[in-house]
């Protein structure tokens, strides 16, 4: 699933189709189609926890999937989720079964270290070389950089072709 779902006033706010002339909701449909399903995967921050649509004032009620289902649901956070981690999510399913998951229920293969682990600009943090302004080659650590607490693989997997990180 990629999206928040919509609860409020039984997901009306929502409406994702029409099925011999009823209108379907992303509740429904998520609730329908997560209780039968083997595994549920939850695709972004807004299936995995809601993301900027549950913001307050949050109006249509949108929450994230594991939130209307009674079930693990595999998250892949991020905004957006990098194809590779959903491809490879889905490979590995495939291949294995559930993958071994963080306490955040988030594949251990894309979200088992941290940005700063493999950061390029790691040796200038060991250092104690802190950007001063943006644009600069040093560590970004003092103009906000989360990379210490954020458990992801952009810095090896990259987006764009390989070239950049979000």
């Amino acid at each position: 699933m990629e999206g928040a779902v919509s609860i409020k006033d039984n997901g009306m706010y929502h409406i994702i189709g029409r099925y011999e002339g009823k209108e379907i909701t992303g509740l429904e449909a998520a609730v329908r189609l997560g209780k039968r399903a083997t595994h549920v995967i939850a695709v972004g921050d807004c299936a995995s926890y809601g993301g900027v649509s549950a913001a307050r004032p949050n109006p249509a009620g949108c929450v994230g999937i594991s939130d209307v289902l009674d079930r693990r649901v595999i998250k892949l956070t991020g905004c957006p989720c990098h194809p590779d981690w959903l491809m490879g999510t889905v490979a590995y399913l495939i291949l294995y079964g559930e993958p071994p998951l963080d306490d955040m229920d988030r594949p251990l293969i894309f979200y088992g270290i941290t940005i700063h682990d493999r950061c390029p600009r790691r040796s200038y943090y060991d250092a104690g070389i802190f950007a001063t302004k943006l644009g600069e080659k040093t560590c970004m650590f003092m103009l906000g950089c989360r990379g210490p607490i954020t458990q992801i693989d952009c810095p090896i997997r990259k987006w764009n072709g390989h070239v950049n990180c979000p």
